[in-house]
């Protein structure tokens, strides 16, 4: 059973913003080792992530290298979307902030490399990135702030931009798309 499915799914929004409406995320490279669960009779209850904070760095630092040696290269950066989203739950503030900065990075480095598709959604791509820092910033990272799906990132210009980039990606790069995993 995945752990911390509701914050992983956050992440996951910040991430991927077509994400927001669905909510979840589940990747296929899953190790459930570093966390832990509480299941009740009759009903599941997510218990956060006891990843240490060696850990969430170490798979942070290649979601960051992954975003960094894509370059301008959207067929590039569309590999680097899974480690980005599929961090683990963040469950402090450390955590927090650099998950999200994995995250706004990610929006950054799509809005630079947007085919011309999708050149006019850069500057929302880039906004979101600079607001969703903004914000965790105003809410101290708190981890339940990620929990709550940030706002600069729920907003339907945000999510129409980040489609249209999808589908300008898929075109340019022969089918390769940043789908729900």
């Amino acid at each position: 059973m995945r752990t911390g499915r509701g914050a992983r799914g956050a992440l996951a929004a910040v991430g991927i913003a077509c994400l927001i409406a669905a909510g979840v995320s589940c990747s296929g490279d899953d190790d459930t080792s570093a966390r832990s669960s509480t299941t009740a009779p009759g009903k599941s209850v997510a218990a956060p992530s006891t990843v240490d904070d060696a850990d969430f760095d170490k798979q942070a630092a290649t979601a960051e290298a992954m975003i960094a040696n894509a370059g301008n290269d959207p067929c590039r950066i569309v590999t680097a979307f899974a480690p980005a989203s599929s961090l683990p739950t963040p469950i402090n503030a450390e955590q927090t902030q650099r998950g999200v900065k994995v995250i706004a990075g990610l929006f950054t480095s799509a809005a630079d490399s947007a085919p011309p598709a999708a050149a006019g959604d850069a500057a929302v791509l880039r906004q979101a990135a600079t607001d969703l820092v903004a914000e965790g910033e105003a809410a101290q990272w708190s981890p339940d702030w990620l929990l709550k799906v940030p706002k600069a990132i729920s907003d339907a210009k945000v999510v129409q931009a980040f489609t249209n980039y999808q589908k300008a990606v898929a075109t340019t790069c022969g089918g390769a798309t940043t789908t729900t995993p």
